[in-house]
């Protein structure tokens, strides 16, 4: 009886801190909350988070709303993995249905560029960005070993 008792209390309505949106500034401190090292940057695009550890990415958060000048539905999120003209097109190939949210292209110069939109309107809580932030850093190293594999096989060199 007294294992139910502790699963009754355990089980039940979940309180959360619900962000109707989240504003530039807040973004950065949940960034560095979830243990992203992150700089405010000026993107071109506006203003930005870029992370300084690994992964390298940048959370660009677009002004979508004119009467809220630094809030957003959403934020764009990029990164650019360096590769090759050789490679890369292989990597994007081999990992089209490998990661979860990484969008991949190849750039003219031969890097791989992964995007991500990550919406932020409705209701958003600090467990939610914390696991959408999970899933793209894992991603992002689906990419970075995948890259790393093509290089040393085409360097004729591979580890077993």
């Amino acid at each position: 009886m007294d294992a139910m008792e502790h699963i009754e209390q355990v089980t039940g309505p979940v309180s959360a801190l619900v962000y109707p949106t989240i504003r530039f500034e807040e973004l950065g401190r949940l960034l560095h909350k979830f243990g992203f090292d992150a700089e405010r940057i000026d993107d071109g695009g506006g203003p930005a988070w870029r992370t300084l550890g690994s992964p390298r990415f940048t959370a660009l958060l677009p002004n979508t709303r004119g009467s809220r000048p630094s809030a957003s539905e959403f934020v764009f999120l990029y990164a650019h993995l360096f590769s090759t003209h050789d490679i890369s097109p292989t990597v994007v190939r081999d990992l089209r249905w490998k990661t979860i949210y990484a969008h991949l292209i190849v750039h003219n110069s031969g890097h791989i560029a992964a995007t991500h939109d990550l919406m932020l309107a409705g209701g958003v809580t600090e467990r939610y960005l914390r696991e959408q932030l999970r899933t793209w850093r894992r991603d992002l190293e689906i990419v970075r070993n995948a890259i790393r594999n093509q290089l040393r096989r085409a360097a004729g060199s591979s580890l077993h």
